[in-house]
């Protein structure tokens, strides 16, 4: 197995640990903005800093919450995209998330509030 590699999949979220190889762009940006810890609700927020400066400027925002595609151990794939210029939609926040409750959302908007000013 290659260094940075994880050699066994976690039967649990509480088991989860992301490899620095795959907190950073292939730029060396980092891309794995937050992540809410291996409590019972856990949530991570996958952006770069450019992003978060883009999704600031933006005069809407859209949300699209999937279950399908979430990953094993998650519930939720998550994407905020926004509105720039009146024009141009973005996807700029991902997140994965383990729950569909408010407390959870209250995790995510929470970090970005905090993130956004």
């Amino acid at each position: 197995m290659e260094e940075g590699f994880p050699t066994l999949r976690p039967n649990c979220v509480e088991e989860l640990t992301i490899p620095d190889i795959y907190q950073i762009t292939d730029k060396k940006e980092k891309c794995l903005y937050f992540d809410s810890g291996s409590e019972n609700i856990r949530v991570l927020v996958f952006c770069t800093e450019n992003n978060l400066k883009i999704l600031k400027k933006c005069s809407q925002w859209y949300t699209n919450g999937t279950f399908k595609s979430a990953p094993p151990l998650f519930n939720q794939f998550f994407v905020i995209h926004g509105k720039l210029n009146d024009r141009s939609i973005f996807p700029l926040i991902y997140s994965i998330m383990t729950h569909k409750t408010e407390q959870a959302y209250d995790i995510l908007f929470n970090f970005l509030a905090d993130e956004l000013g």
